[in-house]
């Protein structure tokens, strides 16, 4: 069987170009604020490696910055694994504009693709509804909005949708859990797979290898891990760490006093703990929900993730609109939830006065509810497609297990 169905490659050529319009339509609203901001830290990373000095080094990431006459800031500089700096080096070769350019083009290019990997999986819904699934992946505020802040989030979406489809996902999670921790998440649905120790294997020597010039060049600094894991109340913390951390903030807070990290570790455990509980009940169901499943809860189980960082989401929705006849009200919950993110950034920009970043009031529980819609919106998505795995034995099996992909190989 084909990796990708003409209906599911028109749907995402659909998605790639509604992205793009996104862009645009950004643009004519905001002007270049914010504009590739986290890219130029990316760029300037590169930069300072290709000039023989350290990624991690903020300083000299600075210098470079604001010699190239960058916009944005570089805030806490580079903080992701080596390798992807060193897979930037050729885009840091480039004038910055060019490069940037060539970064937005490939993002594009990579919502096309994971879009159609993962509509191409979809079956029975006619033409208009999977172009009208495929805009709307196109158009979900952290694929388009974590492109205008220069995000590398599309760049992995390729990847995940390769593990959705079956392919090798141990050593594609493993590869985009090089870039960004939430994806660490899914190696936790392998379990449930036949060939688990196979999968396992790949993620374990993927990982070695991407991790290696960390290794060479001393990593970073043990202290990093406590400081990820302290309280965030910062305005994009869309995990459990950062709407408990702005709950706290209540004048009226019944807990206070309470650490918030204690609690952010009971919340998480006791979702590990649910999430443990539907793998092992689902374990003979298909494995693109398992999978998706496992991502929704690595988006609010990691200590400091940005609305940006909800790009995983989309195989939720792949897993959704497949089953959206025999299970109409998950799949209802599904699309609200992705809506809700839309509504997380118009809330942001109602409470945005011009050329700043958003200012919430955190004092009272609107305010806090208010700065929290996105992780809401993924706890929605998440107990949808745990709904969605509970009741399969219900009705039939719309997607083969393995997949069609992985039959393939």
């Amino acid at each position: 069987m084909r990796w990708v169905t003409r209906d599911g490659t028109i749907a995402g050529v659909a998605g790639g170009l509604a992205c793009l319009l996104a862009e645009v339509v950004t643009f004519g609203v905001r002007g270049p604020l914010g504009i590739l901001n986290d890219f130029w830290i990316y760029w300037s990373a590169a930069a300072v490696l290709n000039a023989g000095g350290s990624a991690y080094d903020n300083a000299a990431l600075a210098r470079v910055h604001d010699a190239a006459g960058l916009p944005g800031i570089t805030g806490g500089g580079y903080t992701y694994p080596l390798a992807f700096a060193e897979a930037m080096r050729p885009l840091a070769a480039l004038p910055p504009w060019t490069a940037a350019a060539v970064f937005v083009g490939l993002s594009l290019v990579a919502v096309g693709v994971a879009l159609a990997l993962l509509l191409s999986s979809v079956r029975g819904l006619p033409l208009p509804a999977m172009l009208a699934i495929g805009i709307l992946g196109g158009l979900y505020t952290p694929v388009s909005y974590g492109l205008w802040v220069g995000q590398a989030n599309d760049l992995l979406l390729p990847a995940l949708a390769l593990a959705y489809r079956g392919v090798g996902p141990g050593a594609t999670l493993a590869l985009a859990t090089a870039v960004k921790l939430y994806p660490a998440a899914g190696l936790l649905a392998v379990a449930g797979r036949p060939d688990r120790l196979r999968q396992a294997a790949l993620a374990a020597v993927t990982a070695a290898l991407l991790f290696l010039p960390d290794l060479l060049a001393g990593g970073r600094a043990a202290g990093r891990v406590a400081e990820n894991l302290a309280a965030d109340a910062y305005w994009s913390n869309q995990s459990l760490n950062g709407m408990l951390s702005r709950m706290a903030l209540w004048d009226g807070w019944p807990l206070r006093g309470v650490a918030v990290e204690a609690l952010d570790i009971a919340a998480v455990a006791a979702l590990a703990l649910l999430l443990a509980l539907v793998l092992w009940r689902c374990r003979t169901q298909p494995w693109e929900g398992c999978l998706a499943l496992c991502l929704c809860f690595g988006v609010v189980a990691a200590p400091k993730n940005s609305l940006w960082n909800f790009t995983p989401l989309l195989l939720c929705f792949a897993f959704g609109a497949s089953r959206a006849r025999e299970r109409p009200a998950p799949a209802v919950a599904l699309l609200v939830g992705l809506l809700l993110t839309g509504v997380q950034l118009a809330v942001w920009a109602a409470s945005t006065p011009a050329g700043t970043v958003p200012d919430l009031v955190y004092h009272d529980p609107a305010g806090a509810a208010l700065s929290s819609v996105g992780t809401f919106s993924a706890l929605l998505v998440g107990a949808a497609v745990a709904a969605l795995l509970l009741g399969q034995q219900r009705g039939p099996v719309l997607l083969d297990r393995p997949s069609a992909l992985s039959s393939s190989q």
